[in-house]
């Protein structure tokens, strides 16, 4: 009997039942005895009061109404409050007691199993101590029944604790009990069973055959149990554990199933777990004690779906397991990341000490091991090499990425879980090679390599990656505090992070750049950088990358403010930016300001200004700018508080709309004031860009001194000095564009000897694949008038035609100029190439007259002169004038008898070209020596000369006459 009640905890339900039914049986025994034989009656004081120290308040009833017993005790200990039972008599002369009813209320465990315990060593008492009664004992066995009945059996306890569980409620109802009394077996039972602990529900209801227990148990487990294992369990997600029990004193079957939903608590969108099923096959042998348990469970989690795991599990005095994993598909992660792990299956097989796993995916390979729980060592490994497009977007030239990664990692599992890892990275992009440790620190070491056929460089041939590489990553965290630094050799970076407070302080380095970073990460960051000298940062630039050769001096800085990781402002500031345009040419921006933010897919520029060549560029109207998807919206962009540009364009088909209007558009700039309305449109079709519009100037004044304005005289003649190579432009190539240019208001231009207004009505025009032209006319009103040698001269109406290059107008102008008693006129046709300049006069004079009355304001000084003399001596100077102040600056002009045109032009101070447009034209090399004497070199297709010169000034025209004479 004793082993009845003493199997392994595990068996505890078996152990409860069995238990309970037969400490109700002997209980109803010994009562029925006690009860209704009076031979016993009169010594169960003696007997059992002293042998057993039973004690009771009261008996009441009979063998007809039932019997109950009130508060009965075991050495004063209570063992139940109340027992009630009814039986019938029928049964007695078969040595068969039937109870009817049979009910024990607040049932004392602890007591009843100590005094059912105490029966073994009783009945041996009774042997030996009790010799003098044998005969009475005798008698009492001899009334002792073989078989108990019991129709109906009601059974609680009394609440119980034993550390941790706390029993609150227990009830055992059972029908129709058949107990072999002699050997202590339950023959037959239905018995239904309901039981309430602090750390779950339990609810049973099965047969009990020949102390064979099968039956079905519904477990509910309560929040506490999922505390005490801290499990962040939902206890709502489970909705139950059935369990099917078949136990025999030989060994113990139990099938376990189970389902949950979003098993886990975590918050909405976090990681759960579903377990669609579970299903565990328990067996353990009583006799030796073999334990088995094999599990089959299906989970879903966010990353995968139909997660399958198979386990067994051993315990035969020692512990194995064995199982495998398999995951076929992995969702809810990007799918370039999941490819890899496709078709995962793991297995793996271990002891009390020791464990050994390996795992297989589509690309994937490794395995953990462990001989003894203080050490391991993982290895991963791809089994291919492997595309890097399939898990970034990558240029169309770079798509052809191939990788392979192998990860040595031998962990040491002490209480600072230290693990020291090789990984290496070989693809035909960069080799790169990391080693990683962590333990009390975390230290990363990487160094990447371009190996000779990277396609990095035919990807981009103007990086120089030579002087990239390699390229140095370390980064150090202690505790919360995180350090990194990268180098390249001509950049430098480090900062320090920490990710407690996410402060971050660092400072990038670039020879004539300087950045210093400050902030909290999720708050604000401050970069500010200052650029000293932007031409030694563009030579840095030019030895990590080719640059055209240019020059910009100037120095810069600028401020990022990054808030909470979402809006960022900047401001750049520049006080002056110069760019060398070649040799001669130097272009300045000065007293630049741009600050912008940019939050989400929103740009604003709130406000800029520049000035350019002295032209004030600005705008304090914000500008705003949003990108949508692939589309770029432009709602506003402000030129001059004015110019509103707006449009869109989508950057996928490359295709968009800008239109650019104002209604007076103010331009302020050292060559003119002009208010204009504008009326623009832009296409953009894929490489093809479209321009088409009015500018209509409604007025203006021009301060450009065009005595400033000087080009070739001649399409032949070639400036070394400013010979550039013809560079590629796609955009130019692509440009088509029609856009006119005119006044309803005349110009005013008064600047130096000149004074005129125009009317102006131009086409800016250009077809794909061709030269930009000007087409169209400016019209120079009659009454202008400009002054020569102190004479003034009144301008006719003229015209400046352009018919495609705007460096190549066709002339067409007239000034007269009225002395006492002449009007003198001179025209100027033909193109500042090879202008057509004629004089006449009313009433009629000679050219030489003309010239001597312009010159001398006498037209007698003509007859001392001849008429090439004169044209040589001041035709030239006096032209020059006129066509400098017309905007067309020479160096050199002198007009022969012959109609013959000289033109020059200045390469050096002592240098100068000569185009000689005359019967046979000639190409002239001056070199002036000194203050007098030049050397002259013409050739034509005729002949080749050299000519040695001398020059003299003569103050005025008595001088020169005295010269004359010598």
């Amino acid at each position: 009997m004793k082993k009845l009640f003493l199997y392994r905890p595990f068996l505890w339900l078996r152990r409860i039942l069995l238990f309970v039914l037969a400490a109700a049986i002997i209980f109803g025994l010994v009562l029925y005895i006690v009860v209704n034989s009076p031979v016993v009656i009169k010594r169960a004081a003696k007997i059992f009061a002293s042998d057993y120290n039973l004690s009771y308040s009261s008996i009441e009833g009979n063998i007809l109404t039932g019997v109950k017993i009130d508060d009965l005790a075991y050495e004063n200990e209570k063992l139940a409050k109340h027992i009630l039972f009814r039986w019938n008599t029928n049964g007695l002369f078969q040595r068969k007691i039937v109870l009817n009813t049979l009910k024990i209320e607040e049932a004392n465990v602890d007591a009843i199993l100590r005094f059912v315990a105490s029966f073994e060593g009783n009945e041996s008492k009774m042997t030996v101590s009790h010799e003098e009664n044998a005969s009475e004992v005798t008698a009492l066995r001899l009334l002792m029944p073989k078989i108990v009945v019991i129709e109906d059996l009601q059974m609680d306890l009394l609440p119980a604790s034993y550390d941790p569980l706390s029993i609150n409620r227990f009830v055992l109802v059972a029908k129709d009990v058949i107990f072999d009394a002699q050997n202590l077996v339950v023959q037959d039972a239905e018995v239904e069973l309901e039981g309430s602990t602090d750390y779950g529900d339990a609810v049973y209801s099965g047969r009990v055959k020949d102390n064979h227990l099968v039956g079905n148990m519904r477990l509910i487990p309560n929040e506490k149990l999922f505390e005490l294992y801290a499990l962040p369990v939902r206890k709502e997600a489970i909705g139950g554990i059935v369990i099917d029990f078949d136990a025999s004193a030989e060994r113990v079957v139990a099938d376990v199933s189970a389902k949950a939903t979003q098993l886990l608590k975590s918050k909405n969108g976090e990681f759960n777990i579903d377990i669609k099923s579970l299903l565990s096959h328990v067996v353990y042998g009583i006799k030796d004690g073999v334990l088995v348990v094999d599990s089959e469970v299906i989970v879903d989690t966010p990353y995968a779906k139909d997660i399958f795991v198979s386990n067994r599990f051993v315990k035969d005095g020692n512990i194995s397991y064995t199982g495998k994993a398999k995951a076929k598909t992995f969702v809810g992660i990007d799918a370039k990341l999941a490819k890899p792990l496709q078709n995962l299956q793991l297995n793996y097989k271990g002891d009390a000490q020791s464990i050994q796993t390996d795992f297989l995916s589509d690309s994937l390979k490794g395995y953990f091991n462990s001989l003894d729980f203080k050490k391991g060592d993982f290895h991963l490994e791809t089994t291919k090499a492997m595309l890097l497009s399939g898990f970034i977007s990558l240029p169309e030239e770079l798509e052809k990425t191939k990788f392979n990664a192998v990860v040595d990692a031998p962990i040491e599992f002490d209480s600072n879980l230290s693990i020291k890892a090789k990984t290496q990275i070989t693809s035909n992009l960069a080799n790169i090679k990391a080693d990683i440790v962590y333990g009390k620190t975390l230290q990363v070491d990487a160094v990447a390599h371009l190996p000779q056929d990277s396609l990095l460089r035919t990807y981009n041939k103007e990086v120089k990656w030579d002087n990239l590489n390699p390229i140095a990553v370390e980064i150090k965290m202690v505790n919360d505090a995180m350090k990194m630094t990268v180098n390249t050799g001509v950049l430098s970076a480090n900062a320090n992070y920490s990710l407690k407070s996410k402060q971050i302080e660092g400072k990038i380095t670039f020879d004539g750049l300087n950045a210093d970073i400050e902030g909290i990460a999720d708050k604000k960051i401050t970069i500010n950088t200052k650029v000293k000298s932007v031409a030694s940062m563009i030579k840095s630039l030019q030895s990590i990358y080719t640059l055209d050769t240019f020059s910009i001096e100037g120095s810069a800085n600028m401020s990022v403010v990054i808030t909470g990781l979402k809006k960022i402002d900047v401001l750049f500031q520049s006080p002056t930016l110069k760019y060398q345009a070649d040799r001669r040419t130097t272009h300045a921006i000065d007293d630049i300001e741009v600050k912008m933010s940019m939050e989400d897919s929103n740009l604003v520029l709130s406000h800029y200004k520049l000035t350019y060549n002295k032209m004030k560029l600005f705008s304090t109207k914000p500008s705003l700018v949003n990108l949508e998807k692939d589309t770029i919206y432009v709602k506003s962009f402000w030129l001059n508080d004015a110019l509103k540009v707006e449009g869109e364009y989508n950057q996928k088909t490359k295709k968009g709309t800008l239109s650019a209007q104002a209604d007076k558009l103010h331009i302020e700039h050292k060559i003119a004031d002009l208010d204009g309305e504008v009326d623009v449109k832009i296409l953009l079709d894929g490489e093809k860009t479209s321009i088409n519009g009015t500018i209509l100037l409604v007025g203006g004044d021009i301060h450009y001194d065009i005595n400033a304005k000087g080009f070739a005289t001649d399409s032949d003649i070639i400036i070394l000095q400013e010979m550039k190579d013809k560079s590629e432009s796609p955009f130019m190539d692509n440009l088509s564009m029609s856009v006119r240019v005119y006044t309803e208001e005349p110009l005013i231009y008064k600047q130096g000897d000149l004074d005129v207004k125009a009317n102006v009505d131009l086409n800016v025009y250009k077809a794909e694949n061709a030269e930009v032209m000007l087409l169209g006319s400016v019209n120079l009103l009659e009454g202008g008038s400009y002054y020569f040698e102190g004479k003034r001269f009144i301008l006719n109406a003229s015209y400046i035609y352009f018919t495609g290059d705007p460096n190549k107008p066709r002339l067409e102008q007239s000034i007269k100029y009225q002395t006492l008693n002449y009007l003198i006129t001179v025209r100027i046709t033909g193109t500042p190439e090879a202008p057509n300049i004629s004089f006449s006069s009313t009433p009629s004079l000679t050219k030489e007259q003309i010239l001597s009355l312009i010159l001398f304001d006498s037209e007698a000084v003509s007859g001392s002169h001849s008429g090439e003399d004169m044209m040589k001596m001041m035709g030239g100077s006096m032209a020059k004038s006129v066509l400098s102040n017309m905007g067309v600056k020479i160096d050199y002009l002198v007009f022969g008898s012959d109609s013959s045109v000289e033109i020059g032009k200045k390469l050096t101070d002592k240098l100068t070209v000569v185009y000689v447009n005359g019967l046979v034209s000639s190409v002239k090399l001056k070199y002036r020596h000194g203050k007098r004497l030049e050397s002259v070199i013409e050739a034509s297709e005729e002949s080749t000369s050299y000519d040695i010169i001398y020059k003299r000034d003569f103050k005025d025209l008595k001088e020169f006459k005295e010269f004359k004479e010598i």
